[in-house]
């Protein structure tokens, strides 16, 4: 399996990674940079590396959640994220505007536990099991998630972590 060249920004402009390697380590140190320490960043690195490529919705959860998740999408995409928010109680799709379907290199899915996925996740299950099973998708971003602690939140339940 090729890995494929990431594109990340510095204060040169942006350079391009070509090996896991190289990418695990620009993740890692982008990781640190938020106070997250060597033992907890090295292996989230990793992990996120082995799903983004997999196309999987990397979840997130906690106090840095939104910051973990926008630095994983800078490291791996030399780019800020397109955001969408989940409203409590959504029961229709999410609106996903025309600009992130061309171009968009990740998005941003805030409070993806405000509401039922099955109400208004079904659109992005068909995305993400098309994915697995290799179907063709045509080049779409990285996705990324935030899952919201409170009582207006559900728990994470096995549909969300299929």
């Amino acid at each position: 399996m090729s890995f494929p060249t990431l594109k990340t920004s510095s204060k040169s402009g942006p350079k391009l990674i070509s090996t896991p390697i190289a990418a695990a380590k620009h993740l890692e140190k982008n990781l640190t940079s938020l106070g997250l320490l060597n033992v907890s960043a090295r292996p989230l690195a990793r992990e996120v590396l082995v799903a983004a490529p997999l196309g999987q919705l990397l979840l997130f959860c906690g106090s840095l959640a939104e910051a973990i998740a926008e630095a994983c999408a800078v490291s791996l995409t030399g780019d800020e994220p397109k955001r969408v928010s989940v409203t409590i109680g959504s029961t229709g799709p999410l609106a996903w505007p025309d600009e992130f379907v061309h171009g968009t290199g990740a998005v941003l899915i805030h409070g993806v536990n405000r509401s039922c996925l099955s109400s208004y996740g079904d659109p992005l299950r068909k995305l993400l099991t098309d994915r697995v099973l290799g179907r063709p998708v045509g080049q779409l971003p990285l996705l990324l998630g935030t899952l919201l602690d409170g009582p207006s939140t559900l728990p994470l339940g096995p549909v969300m972590t299929e």
